[in-house]
């Protein structure tokens, strides 16, 4: 079965698998030409296959694709009424983590993630 799916896999197939026997046989015996495999990594989540694949067409499918951006965490936190810290330098990581831990009561510290930026 395994032989007969690596020769028909479509390229730009996305491959969703369960949990169970056929998983394993799935990684041990599909010749796969670089299709991306969605699992669950074995985590108890019998049912996993179904809406995976449901998932990996919507993903696809461009109604989905938007162009938002992260919103401002930290000014989220004072307009609910906590402290925010924004940290968008590397140099300003040590203030902010002293502000964060001598702040009284909730607090949220938003860290920059983008490599280019620290």
């Amino acid at each position: 079965m395994f032989d007969v799916l690596s020769t028909h896999l479509p390229a730009d197939a996305v491959v969703t698998v369960d949990v169970g026997n056929h998983a394993y046989s799935l990684g041990r015996y599909l010749e796969s030409k670089g299709q991306p495999v969605l699992m669950s990594g074995y985590l108890g989540s019998i049912g996993f296959g179904y809406p995976a694949a449901l998932g990996a067409w919507a993903a696809d499918y461009p109604v989905w694709h938007t162009s938002l951006r992260n919103p401002d965490w930290a000014a989220y936190a004072e307009l609910c009424g906590a402290t925010g810290i924004r940290v968008t330098t590397r140099e300003d990581l040590d203030d902010a983590m002293t502000e964060l831990f001598a702040t009284t009561g909730p607090a949220l510290l938003c860290i920059e993630q983008d490599a280019e930026l620290l």
